[in-house]
């Protein structure tokens, strides 16, 4: 009898593979149930030691003994008749078979989750706003403060998604569900927590939550002094990091999450700052915020990001964003000067490569220096991919290039993913408006609406959309909702006249454009009232009088829309030139008023 034969008739190669088959079986499920349990790592290499070190002691089993029907047998004291019957040997190849429609059921449920993966990245997080449980009221700047703090530390982590802090704090004193706020924002994870302060104690709770089965990854309680609170936001930061499995070195991630100052005072005032400008409606809390920046630049002149938050407010005016009153008595250049003595302090100071590299692209931007600002904002979202703040810029940037198949090609990658409730949505929205597809223009914006119906400024830039694609009927049945908010009164009157042109009601048309000459000192108004309406000689006029005037900023934020000629402003080319403006395609605007 030969050795071959011999294994046969042991069925050594039947147990060998039927242990092959649901070795791997083994092997798929305990990886699924490591991620669901959310075990150790080391649990799985545990069984993959024993799958392997049980093979051969399996072969060694099926050399020595026999299934017989009176038990497990010692092959020599087996009788060969029964041994070579093949009953036995065919109950194995059942084993075999059932195991291989299981592995092959797996194999296609697998293989059906690769074609459609996840839409939600793993390490992905929103932080709501904290809650404030002190007893003073007045205390709501510290919480606010302190979660928009805790959202800039985790942006600078470069494999995790941070939601900016505009969309978390657009769900600040919802009553909505972890798992429902979790796919509007378009994260795996929620934190969530509270503060309580009193004059010298600070109190605070955290816990992270897996929103898709509410499972807590991480939760602690921070009971410290007043003077623990940069300690405090660190901790929290990088216990957040570690918790989503961050591949950062600890060293590095410290470093990156660090507050940027020791000074306690320094940083509430910063706090402060953070929270009047989250919550800014007005110019007046703009004027506050910026005061409060000022006040922790001046506790500690090495305070790097707060010097860059002092850009905000300044880039507004110079783009004509924030009203006339703020920096009243100011002209353009003397503001100019504001915004470059607090970017140049953040760039100096700042001890994170690669944002400096961000402030360096704002810098770049504000000069109307816009293939460089291009290039390092593509450097840092190389090295920081989940800042939305940051890709918001970039879209603007490469919009006002008119580098629209760049633009298009981002933005269509974008809308593959999840809708999130953020800026960087709306900018890929206007960065398809003129990509010469409306099926795609329209469906992006209904996908909007479906994700973010209660989201103002995404239902704005999807009506603007709508219309541009000349879906007039779903334009209109987003108008009510935008008129019914508290809204920017300018834009709502904008959008009633878009719509009244798309509809060709002349008459109401000519009322809006009124309303909306009255109503704004903005650039930008006026000139798209003019272009909407149809008088295009009242539009170039304005246009050329900011020119003469050498208010450039404000006629370069208007780059970015897809009628505006700037060849027609000579200042403003000879400003951008050697940028390829001059050779950029004007659009005309499908809906106005002929």
């Amino acid at each position: 009898m030969s050795f071959i034969r011999e294994l046969k008739r042991r069925n050594v190669f039947r147990v060998g593979m039927a242990y092959a088959v649901i070795g791997w079986l083994v092997l798929q499920f305990s990886d699924i149930l490591i991620s669901l349990l959310d075990l150790p790592d080391w649990i799985g290499r545990a069984v993959i030691f024993l799958l392997v070190v049980g093979f051969p002691l399996a072969l060694i089993f099926a050399w020595a003994f026999e299934l017989t029907p009176e038990g497990i047998k010692l092959d020599k004291k087996v009788d060969q008749a029964v041994a070579e019957s093949r009953q036995y040997g065919r109950k194995l190849d059942y084993v075999i078979i059932g195991a291989l429609v299981v592995a092959l059921g797996y194999f296609l449920w697998e293989r059906q989750q690769i074609t459609a993966p996840p839409t939600t990245p793993d390490r992905s997080v929103a932080v709501l706003p904290f809650v404030n449980l002190s007893s003073d009221e007045e205390q709501e700047w510290f919480a606010d403060g302190l979660t928009e703090e805790i959202i800039n530390s985790l942006t600078r982590t470069p494999d995790l998604q941070v939601t900016s802090s505009t969309s978390s704090f657009a769900f600040k004193d919802s009553s909505e569900d972890i798992r429902t706020i979790s796919e509007s924002l378009g994260v795996a994870h929620i934190l969530e927590g509270s503060v309580r302060r009193s004059a010298e104690t600070l109190r605070i709770a955290v816990q992270l939550i897996r929103a898709s089965d509410g499972f807590n990854l991480w939760s602690a309680t921070y009971n410290r002094t007043i003077e623990d609170v940069i300690v405090i936001q660190e901790e929290i930061a990088i216990e957040i990091a570690n918790a989503l499995k961050t591949a950062i070195d600890p060293e590095a991630l410290a470093a990156m999450v660090s507050a940027g100052t020791h000074s306690v005072p320094a940083y509430e005032a910063y706090l402060k700052g953070l929270a009047l400008r989250v919550n800014a409606g007005n110019t007046s809390k703009d004027m506050d915020a910026d005061e409060e920046f000022a006040r922790a630049v001046t506790i500690d002149p090495e305070f790097s990001t707060a010097h860059y938050q002092r850009t905000f407010i300044r880039i507004g005016k110079l783009y004509g964003v924030s009203p006339t009153s703020s920096f009243s008595g100011l002209t353009i250049d003397e503001v100019e000067k504001q915004f470059y003595d607090a970017i140049d302090q953040a760039i100096q100071h700042e001890d994170d490569a690669a944002v400096r590299t961000r402030y360096r692209a704002r810098r770049s931007w504000i000069d109307m220096n816009f293939r460089q600002a291009l290039q390092q904002y593509n450097e840092y979202l190389e090295l920081r991919p989940g800042d939305e703040d940051a890709m918001t810029d970039r879209f603007i940037v490469l919009r006002s290039l008119a580098l629209r198949d760049q633009a298009t090609e981002l933005a269509s990658e974008f809308v593959e993913t999840e809708v999130k409730l953020n800026r960087a949505t709306g900018q890929a929205l206007l960065a398809m408006i003129h990509a010469k597809d409306p099926d795609a223009i329209v469906a992006y914006a209904k996908k909007i609406i479906e994700h973010a119906p209660d989201n103002i400024y995404l239902l704005y830039q999807a009506h603007k959309a709508f219309l541009w694609a000349m879906d007039v009927d779903a334009a209109r049945d987003v108008l009510p909702k935008i008129l019914s908010s508290n809204y920017r009164e300018s834009s709502k009157i904008l959008a009633q006249l878009r719509q009244a042109c798309a509809e060709e009601r002349k008459s109401d048309a000519l009322r809006f454009y009124a309303e909306a000459i009255e109503s704004s000192d903005r650039l930008v108004v006026i000139w798209l009232a003019h272009k909407i309406i149809g008088e295009e000689e009242k539009a170039d006029s304005v246009l050329r009088e900011y020119d003469e005037q050498g208010n450039l900023h404000n006629l370069a934020g208007l780059l970015q829309l897809g009628a505006f000629d700037p060849t027609i402003l000579p200042n403003l080319m000879a400003r951008l030139a050697g940028q390829g403006i001059e050779d950029r395609e004007i659009f005309d605007i499908p809906f106005r008023c002929n």
